[in-house]
């Protein structure tokens, strides 16, 4: 059985590090080491019979030859590098061309580089699809253009991981292809959220909330949609909460409505909302029921043409697992009754909330129909698949047009704490982001620490008093309210 804590590897000596470093630096110049020590033989064999003087001439010539080379190679070709970087970026690059043509057609796919361009990751290409080829082609076949790179005998190193096919919006023809050798993500250092010292922000702004893998900041945009995020445990749905909460918290005239499942996470976050309530059924249940009612008369006062909606303020309600407000194995009567009536509120807030401005936020670890009814998981219209223990949770997260089956997204394959001898941490923060209508891109979270969630709250409470708004404290919700 592996060890879930591998010993560190053993580091060398600082003669082993120099012996490697050398070794390194002259394999770059094996080809004109051994051209020189060929040139030596032939003079030494054609030449046996010159005098002793110009045998030491000619060994003194190459010896000096070899020593400026070793010396050159050691020193990491510092002086030669700015000469010979073009011509071997070009054979580069030719190289890359050919790669990719052999491994397109074999996918059966017609298309040519027009451009490379190098990446945090890798190389960025450019790629020209031409015949009955289309960009969506691509992207299908990507997986069998991966694998042929990576195992091209003449392949560069380090080999490719991964293909991404991306469409170039103002050009259909063209799309920007990535072929990634390094992972970014399996550096463990979290991405700090850039807006956690913001004094005073909008719900309504794109949210950032992630990066991409070549390091992009990657926005979600809730003012039209609801977003659920799924995973293992321990996969990070908490913090993916942070930069949710704290951007509807310093909004201030946004609403944070709280449901605390699990009774850990928002309660650092209940001196900045309007409306919290803990896992007990019938406080969430009495919790629904008013958002429900609120819900209900603005769309009564915008049907009568009293406001519009944007005259009202944002309400954003958190769930923190879902799964234990909707889970039907109950024992209790009450528990049932209570269960039956989260599920028609949470349906209808989901499926009416938008045009009355009310974004749901809601994490789960059981995203199965069992526990969550499927006609309220689909409604989410964003979707966040952090590591999951299997490919059919990733897919019922992600939702049946994103799912491993359509398009190889399969959240299962994110490395988890343990699962890698060479990352002990695992990946945290990474999952598959679907927002906005587009098919999923493998991100990380950014990150809000404890102390600027304390800090936040503490900004949060002073904006709210200044402006003299409701919702300096929670109203809690409790069973016997």
């Amino acid at each position: 059985m592996m060890s879930r804590n591998p010993a560190p590897p053993r580091q060398p000596s600082p003669i082993g590090y120099a012996i490697i470093a050398t070794a390194r630096a002259l394999g770059r110049w094996r080809l004109e080491l051994a051209t020189l020590t060929a040139t030596i033989l032939i003079i030494g064999n054609a030449y046996t019979g010159i005098s002793p003087i110009a045998q030491t001439a000619t060994l003194a010539l190459a010896a000096g030859i070899t020593a400026f080379l070793i010396t050159i190679a050691v020193l990491d070709r510092a002086l030669l590098a700015p000469i010979t970087a073009p011509p071997r970026r070009r054979l580069r690059h030719a190289r890359i061309r050919r790669h990719w043509q052999n491994a397109a057609q074999h996918a059966g796919c017609t298309s040519r580089v027009a451009r490379i361009e190098p990446s945090p990751v890798g190389e960025a290409l450019t790629i020209k699809v031409t015949d009955k080829t289309t960009v969506k082609d691509l992207d299908t076949q990507a997986g069998r253009i991966a694998t042929r790179l990576a195992g091209h005998p003449l392949a560069t190193q380090p080999k490719i991981r991964e293909v991404n096919v991306n469409t170039i919006r103002q050009d259909p023809s063209r799309a920007r292809v990535l072929l990634v050798r390094r992972d970014p993500f399996d550096d463990p250092r979290p991405v700090p959220w850039p807006n956690e010292h913001a004094t005073q922000l909008r719900f309504d702004d794109p949210i950032p909330f992630a990066v991409d893998i070549e390091g992009r900041p990657i926005p979600v945009d809730l003012s039209n949609g609801h977003l659920l995020i799924g995973g293992a445990t321990g996969a990070g749905k908490s913090i993916a909460f942070r930069p949710l909460l704290a951007s509807a918290a310093l909004d201030p005239h946004a609403q944070l409505w709280l449901l605390d499942g699990k009774e850990i996470e928002f309660t650092a976050w209940a001196p900045a909302a309007t409306q919290y309530s803990d896992a007990n059924l019938t406080a969430a249940k009495k919790l629904l029921a008013a958002l429900d009612d609120e819900m209900t008369g603005r769309y009564q006062q915008i049907k009568s043409g009293a406001m519009t909606a944007h005259d009202f303020p944002r309400i954003v309600l958190a769930v923190d697992e879902i799964a234990i407000y909707l889970n039907t194995a109950s024992t209790t009567k009450q528990d049932g009754s209570n269960i039956k009536a989260i599920a028609e509120h949470m349906r209808r807030i989901i499926s009416l909330g938008r045009a009355a401005r009310i974004t749901i936020i809601a994490a789960t670890q059981q995203p199965d129909a069992d526990t969550i009814p499927t006609q309220i998981r689909n409604i989410f219209t964003d979707r966040f698949a952090l590591r999951c223990s299997t490919s059919q949770m990733s897919d019922m997260i992600l939702g049946p047009w994103a799912g491993k089956d359509q398009g190889g997204y399969d959240a299962s394959k994110i490395v988890g704490q343990g699962d890698d001898p060479n990352l002990p941490g695992g990946q945290p923060g990474v999952g598959y982001l679907l927002t906005g209508g587009r098919r999923p891109r493998r991100v990380r979270g950014v990150f809000v620490t404890n102390q600027g969630v304390e800090a936040i709250v503490s900004r949060v409470v002073g904006l709210r008093l200044d402006a003299g708004l409701d919702g300096v404290e929670a109203s809690v919700w409790g069973s016997d309210a």
